[in-house]
């Protein structure tokens, strides 16, 4: 997600101001020039001195804002939330299952058999990880995929 999109600007208009940064970036070079839709004026040494920074400045900022700052898939690999101290009791389906110290991380331990075990709610809410202490106490994560709820 990006600043601009943070922000709620809409995508419209951020192209908008991208469109006018890149207008802005190459006005120095082609001053006097007619394109058809636009013109673009003449303009002194001392404008033309000053659109070689201003230009390049104001593009590069206008796409930088649009940039995501954490992208999607980063996303769902971060858990927004904490174990709760409620506790389900579930069953390992499917072994062996990785028990992770974050969503796709590095393995804490592996769990070899059909067992039951305890978790602790969801990494964050639309996360298919469920916190877990079946590594030796240690809060891990299970991806739904390997475990069954008891009915």
């Amino acid at each position: 997600m990006s600043l601009f999109a943070k922000l709620g600007i809409p995508d419209q208009f951020v192209l908008l101001l991208i469109t006018f940064g890149f207008i802005l970036l190459l006005a120095p070079y082609f001053s006097g020039f007619d394109f058809g839709i636009f013109k673009i004026p003449e303009f002194s040494p001392q404008t033309k001195a000053r659109l070689r920074i201003l230009g390049p400045v104001f593009f590069l900022l206008f796409l930088g804002l649009n940039i995501p700052l954490i992208s999607e898939g980063n996303l769902s690999n971060s858990c927004l939330e904490s174990p709760s101290k409620t506790k389900m009791e579930v069953t390992v389906n499917e072994p062996p299952s990785n028990v992770r110290n974050e969503p796709n991380g590095n393995i804490l331990c592996e769990v070899k058999q059909v067992t039951t075990i305890d978790t602790f709610g969801k990494c964050s809410p639309n996360s298919d990880w469920y916190y877990t202490d079946i590594c030796s106490g240690t809060m891990g994560l299970i991806h739904s995929t390997q475990i069954k709820e008891f009915q």
